[in-house]
């Protein structure tokens, strides 16, 4: 994967903004998480990835998903959260990692829908009304303007 192909200065006010987000959520949500050492934005598939090796943590978010709605954008930080949390193991989406999900309020799915599996190789999630995600992001001062912070730039992703 290759850094996302921003100008500098546009690519730094992203990443304080999903720095800010972060550490919004980590305490709503996460409050004995590990500190992310890494957040980046990077062109690429799937929404999200996120690592945790040796005591670091890394999330890479998507452009495609920063592009969508804010809310999207936030739960697929947290979603990529839970990963952090969970660490590495071979059942990527396992029921640990599904339990958290629901915890922090988002439901994990493979269809994206209700009623789809909780666990799975390929597996998202859809926002529980009235949730502790929702409401942490109702919370959520640091709005972000992405069309501002996007300006002059038209994605061919």
């Amino acid at each position: 994967m290759r850094e996302l192909d921003l100008p500098r200065s546009q690519l730094i006010p992203i990443r304080e903004a999903l720095r800010t987000a972060f550490l919004h959520f980590r305490k709503e949500l996460f409050p004995r998480s590990p500190e992310l050492d890494t957040l980046r934005v990077r062109p690429c598939e799937p929404n999200g990835v996120s690592n945790g090796q040796c005591g670091q943590q890394s999330i890479d978010l998507c452009m495609k998903r920063i592009l969508s709605d804010e809310k999207a954008v936030m739960a697929t930080l947290v979603h990529e959260m839970v990963h952090a949390w969970r660490g590495r193991t071979l059942a990527f989406h396992d029921d640990i990692w599904a339990d958290e999900m629901e915890r922090v309020g988002l439901m994990p799915t493979d269809t994206g829908n209700a009623g789809g599996s909780r666990t799975g190789l390929h597996v998202s999630h859809f926002v529980i009304d009235g949730g502790p995600f929702e409401r942490a992001f109702q919370d959520f001062d640091g709005r972000i303007d992405w069309a501002s912070l996007l300006e002059g730039w038209c994605p061919s992703l």
